[in-house]
């Protein structure tokens, strides 16, 4: 609201200006957002007005589908949900998605179509990587370097009666080899 004078002006907020702009398009057709499901075994299909989505967990799942909305699974991996509220097309949307939202791992779940998921690595399953080897090496002569220098020659490396093995085993022997004595 602003004034001119002594006349009071009504100019629309956004909000308004694209309720009204989303009314207007609501004339021209139907509001329509696409879910993909990605996952081994994960499907839907819509039976009448309910949703069936089996999406890995032990019980499938049924979602009453509102009024107003139609849902079609032109494929049993992907999702139409359109209807002429956009408000309630892209709630729906909001709600068959977090049944399972896409995990970052190996993107499994359900996603808008035009969604990007992005992709954490995982754990490295090479434990015995060289670059750790190598790390645990260098730690050893620099930590026997240092110890030279304030004199000390002698340390006690205490591992309990177990043999030593893979970075431990490395950083020992670097350290024995640059002069420190266990």
């Amino acid at each position: 609201m602003s004034r001119i004078g002594n006349r009071i002006l009504i100019i629309p907020n956004g909000i308004e200006v694209k309720l009204d702009e989303n009314n207007f398009l609501n004339v021209a057709g139907r509001f329509t957002k696409y879910l993909e499901i990605n996952g081994v075994g994960y499907r839907a299909n819509v039976q009448e007005d309910v949703l069936n989505l089996s999406l890995g967990y032990s019980h499938p799942i049924k979602y009453q589908i509102p009024k107003g909305i139609t849902i079609v699974a032109p494929k049993p991996t992907i999702l139409e949900v359109s209807g002429i509220d956009k408000q309630l097309v892209g709630q729906v949307a909001a709600q068959i998605r977090q049944f399972r939202t896409p995990e970052p791992y190996k993107g499994k779940g359900i996603k808008y179509k035009d969604e990007i998921i992005r992709r954490k690595e995982g754990k490295s399953a090479d434990l015995k990587s060289k670059k750790n080897i190598e790390a645990a090496r260098k730690l050893g002569h620099e930590i026997a370097k240092l110890a030279i220098e304030k004199k000390i020659k002698q340390v006690v490396f205490d591992r309990g009666g177990n043999l030593y093995h893979g970075k431990v085993k490395e950083f020992a022997e670097a350290a024995r080899n640059s002069g420190l004595e266990f």
